[in-house]
């Protein structure tokens, strides 16, 4: 016979004894004969793990050896679905405890036949379940920050807390003075108020931190709106109780005149010609209520008074708790009111020292009305400040997740994308806590030409315009950040109230530098590259195509009879900055120039003629057909890249990103090559670059071309 594999050990939630352990039986491999003795360990093995799953799937949580000497015993998870279940259904009932059972005891006569009477033997069975649950259910050590699942802990922890008090809330003494027949019996009236102690039970619920912690991480509560609530409930249990004990002081006193007559509130106070005492229970209990309220809000009109000293007493007692109790609400409540929307608040703050402010310095009324009209129109900036606060106050991992949600703008960028994706979750996290929220209000620049490129914008809510390119919520403009600093050529204005989110050069090359992001700082390398080596390309083939056509002009213009020197007039006259030895061999010459010319020009005149064709197309697909050619350059560059620091490309560039010592000539000469590329490349000077890859000799054109 085959032996048992040895199984595994799994960790369980909460501290475990020492000699028990949760295993789980390796699965029998198919198709191999299973002796019968295997079969069975299998088998229970199985029927082991259903009941010792972890708590995440079940809500019990046990352990191999109590299983084994005490089958019916499984630790029950407080978080558990089950355990959420009964929470609701516990606190229905003592709801209803709350409610119903001071009623009953001041005002109605239990009997056995009633629907009330068995209704309170539910309740009261309800509560037995409760407290025989609560033998089994865990608790949470905050010392060990750990759920104890050890039942000689649970049973000595729930003893010594909750038990008396659930004991006390089940003890049926209704029960007890319906079924004596005895007049002894029935007088003790104290029987009534025991039975109020399982009202004590309430706040067990109400201090229930964990279970309320379920709750507040489940939905998404307004404190505010639950304090209100709160307090709404306090005054009117407060005032309910009142009531009953006020309607329950009567039958506790039994006060008599001298002439043996029961004397007492409800025989001094008619409901019209009917005395309180010979009404209906629903007018008893309106009277009673009418009384408690006057006294809990401090207004007593004084048309229904006490009237013996136990009355009086009462009604001393509940003018100092009442007083007290209405004076906390009233207060709580009003400062509740100011506190709900904190960001409007600030916001009123905010206009009222904007008005001080304009009155101080005496500002134009037109320039008064522009300002209030910004700040009202700005409103979100102080909830966005709190909202940016309120990121930096979370763990590192939720701070990614609401950052990846909230900015994924972010990856849409080219160069801020890269196919490690903690990376980029990582730099996306980083980049949105660099975010400033600003406001701009309509016409106002948000970049001016001329303006160095010290910002980059994402639009959230409004309209802005960059020639005739009109910007949305959701677009970003003000890329040009990552190269160096230089002057912007366009100007973008508010169409609309803009409000955007601003990030800066200085804090983004400072992110770049700290090399914890090395693919996207190589990117971002690689698109400075591009960048500057398509406009300094579309410029060149811009400027060639303007010089050949003059060029061309001119030769098809001169007379076969003009002397071989230009004369300085007719230099400037044709617009030409060129030697004028360049023109001494084909000026006298007619059109087609020469043949040799046409050879050497192959290549240029292909290019540019191509840049110009695509350029008058479409933009889009010059910077497609461009890419290639691009690349093989780039290609050359990132060969020598290593020899090189990769911070070489911004325009900050520390001292120490100067060229390290190399191990050889060739490795010299090469980072000094690529360094002279790079600096060729910022400062425009895409000429050297096409003149030193170019294997085809130039020397009969112009040296602009170059």
């Amino acid at each position: 016979m085959p032996a048992i594999q040895p199984v595994p050990t799994f960790a369980t939630v909460g501290p475990m004894s020492p000699s028990a352990t949760m295993t789980r039986v390796q699965p029998v491999k198919p198709r191999r004969p299973i002796p019968k003795f295997q079969t069975s360990m299998s088998l229970s093995a199985q029927f082991l793990n259903r009941i010792t799953r972890s708590p995440s799937k079940s809500p019990f949580i046990s352990t191999t050896a109590s299983i084994r000497h005490h089958a019916w015993f499984r630790a029950i998870h407080p978080h558990s679905a089950m355990m959420k279940n009964w929470d609701v259904l516990s606190i229905a009932l003592i709801v209803f405890t709350a409610v119903v059972t001071p009623f009953e005891t001041a005002f109605a006569v239990a009997t056995v036949d009633s629907f009330l009477f068995v209704l309170n033997r539910i309740v009261d069975i309800c509560f037995f379940a409760d407290a025989i649950l609560h033998f089994f259910v865990m608790y949470y050590d905050e010392a060990n920050s750990v759920w104890v699942s050890d039942r000689r802990k649970i049973t000595w922890k729930y003893l010594t807390g909750w038990f008396l008090l659930d004991l006390i809330s089940m003890l049926p003494f209704d029960v007890v003075g319906l079924a004596v027949d005895n007049n002894t019996v029935k007088q003790l009236r104290f029987t009534r108020v025991l039975r109020l102690l399982r009202l004590m039970k309430i706040l067990k619920v109400l201090r229930g931190a964990n279970n309320f912690r379920i709750w507040e991480s489940k939905m998404s509560i307004n404190y505010a709106t639950i304090a209100l609530v709160k307090f709404c409930l306090l005054v009117f249990m407060s005032s309910h109780w009142m009531a009953c004990i006020f309607r329950m002081v009567v039958d506790i006193e039994e006060f008599v005149d001298p002439l043996g007559f029961k004397f007492n509130w409800m025989t001094e106070h008619t409901m019209g010609s009917i005395p309180i005492s010979k009404s209906s229970l629903g007018i008893q209990y309106m009277s009673a209520l009418y009384w408690s309220v006057m006294t809990l809000t401090t207004i007593g009109y004084g048309d229904l008074v006490p009237t013996t000293p136990g009355e009086r007493s009462l009604a001393i007692t509940c003018m100092l708790i009442g007083g007290g109790t209405y004076a906390y609400v009233v207060g709580s409540v009003c400062q509740i009111l100011n506190s709900m929307d904190a960001s409007t608040t600030e916001f009123h703050q905010t206009i009222d020292t904007l008005n001080e402010y304009c009155h101080h310095n005496q500002l134009p009324s037109e320039l008064s009305a522009r300002l209030r009209e910004y700040f009202h129109s700005s409103r979100t900036l102080l909830r966005e400040r709190q909202h940016h606060n309120l990121l930096l106050t979370m763990s590192p991992g939720l701070r990614g997740e609401v950052a990846l949600y909230n900015n994924q703008w972010i990856a849409k960028i080219e160069f801020f994308n890269c196919s490690n994706d903690f990376e980029r979750n990582q730099f996306i996290t980083a980049v949105a806590l660099l975010l400033r929220h600003e406001c701009f209000p309509p016409n106002e620049y948000v970049i001016r030409e001329g303006e160095f490129n010290t910002k980059m914008y994402l639009v959230q809510r409004g309209l802005a315009t960059k020639g005739k390119v009109m910007y949305t919520g959701g677009t970003f403009f003000g890329e040009d950040i990552i190269l160096t600093l230089r002057q912007r050529k366009i100007a973008v204005r508010a169409f609309s109230y803009l409000h955007v989110q601003a990030l800066s050069k200085f804090e983004l090359e400072e992110l770049i530098y700290s090399g914890l992001y090395p693919e996207i700082q190589r990117n971002i390398r690689r698109q400075v590259l591009k960048t500057a080596f398509k406009n300094n390309f579309v410029k060149l083939s811009q400027d060639t195509i303007r010089r050949r056509n003059s060029n061309h002009r001119m030769r098809n213009s001169v007379s076969s009879n003009m002397p071989p020197m230009m004369s300085p007039m007719l230099r400037s006259t044709l617009g030409l900055n060129v030697p004028i030895g360049f023109y001494h061999d084909f000026l006298p010459k007619q059109s087609p120039p020469p043949a040799k010319l046409e050879k050497d020009n192959d290549t240029v005149d292909n290019i540019v003629e191509g840049v110009s064709n695509l350029m008058d197309a479409n933009i889009a697909k010059f910077d497609e057909g461009l890419t290639k050619k691009i690349d093989q350059v780039l290609a050359q560059l990132e060969r020598l890249e290593k020899y090189v620091a990769p911070n070489v490309i911004f325009s900050p560039a520390p001292a120490k990103t100067s060229t390290p010592p190399s191990t050889s000539p060739l490795e010299r000469q090469n980072s000094t090559a690529y360094l002279e590329a790079v600096q060729q490349l910022e400062r425009g000077e895409i000429r050297s670059l096409v003149r030193a890859n170019s294997n085809r000799r130039r020397s009969s054109l112009p040296s602009q071309i170059y």
